[in-house]
């Protein structure tokens, strides 16, 4: 009776702790795992959040599918614009996956409202870091990368080892060629002490 007791308050633990110690662990396979549980239980904020903390630092084919695996949950939730982005990268980053989400990124396409534009955001010098800020969702991706940009103007944070960072780079709706490109300026060299 006493180990069938302590085998139930084992188990009634180790049933409760999966919401708790969900995010303990920082494999990105793993926390990849646990998003989709979240967000097939309705727990779409918290999915999120882990499918960011996945990507990054997840490589190889975890990293595309949890790409596409991100771009399928906002797609649900009808943030096509953010849907569009994530199996763009997939679809970017692994070539093979070109014909499989060809048709996907096609129909987004479709629901991202007129009053979009999809913009290519480069750096000079390029594979600076950007992160891409709209309403609570936050978004970070190396330079060159496409986005959908509502009208107006959207303020981007842009960044490379060597070079002084920008903040509130402004991509405004202004943009006849679909191009915008961030001027990073080389941060100086420190100067040499004179013997």
């Amino acid at each position: 009776m006493k180990h069938a007791l302590l085998y139930f308050v084992l188990l009634s633990i180790a049933l409760t702790m999966p919401a708790q110690a969900m995010e303990a662990s920082d494999d990105p396979g793993d926390l990849a795992n646990q998003a989709l549980v979240l967000f097939q239980n309705g727990e779409n904020e918290r999915a999120l959040s882990l499918y960011q903390r996945a990507l990054a630092s997840a490589a190889g084919s975890v990293r595309i599918e949890i790409l596409v695996n991100l771009g399928k949950a906002y797609a649900q939730l009808e943030s096509y614009v953010e849907a569009w982005a994530y199996l763009h990268r997939a679809r970017v980053e692994d070539p093979t996956k070109r014909d499989e989400l060809g048709e996907a990124i096609t129909f987004l396409e479709g629901k991202i409202p007129a009053t979009h534009r999809r913009v290519i955001v480069d750096s000079s010098p390029r594979g600076a870091q950007v992160t891409l800020q709209l309403g609570r969702s936050r978004h970070q991706f190396v330079t060159p990368f496409a986005w959908w940009f509502a009208g107006g103007e959207c303020a981007l944070h842009a960044e490379k080892d060597g070079f002084e960072p920008t903040d509130g780079v402004l991509v405004s709706e202004a943009l006849p060629s679909g191009h915008f490109v961030i001027a990073l300026p080389a941060i100086p060299a420190p100067k040499q002490a004179t013997p």
